[in-house]
């Protein structure tokens, strides 16, 4: 899950699954990437294209995807995905879910995990 509008601990997490992507290139292997916007209720489709543009995502394996209020709140807890509002900052921590083709969670990780390509 991510911020469009973060500038700290988004856009870190971002380059740690873009050095997954290399990993996973040099590999030959194939992996998808899907992001879920934590402020649905002022980031929408054109804020996400920007962050995919101003951020060198747009290859079709990575998925920028935003839902309604109550779903992106249902889905965060589902995940484990803390977050909450302090004036208009969007506040969370870095946290990435790593799940095998058939759904099932493999792996968790955090800031505590310096290099995520490392770790898969």
């Amino acid at each position: 899950m991510a911020f469009a509008g973060c500038h700290v601990i988004c856009p870190l997490a971002i380059r740690q699954l873009q050095k997954m992507q290399r990993q996973l290139d040099a590999r030959g292997e194939q992996a998808d990437f899907v992001i879920v916007g934590y402020d649905p209720e002022n980031e929408g489709p054109a804020d996400w294209r920007a962050f995919r543009a101003n951020h060198h995502l747009e290859r079709s394996n990575w998925h920028f995807l935003s839902g309604s209020r109550d779903d992106t709140e249902q889905l965060a807890q589902q995940l484990g995905f803390e977050f909450w509002k302090y004036d208009e900052h969007v506040m969370h921590g870095m946290r990435a879910l790593v799940f095998d083709p058939r759904g099932q969670l493999q792996l968790e990780l955090g800031s505590e995990t310096k290099n995520w390509a490392s770790a898969i």
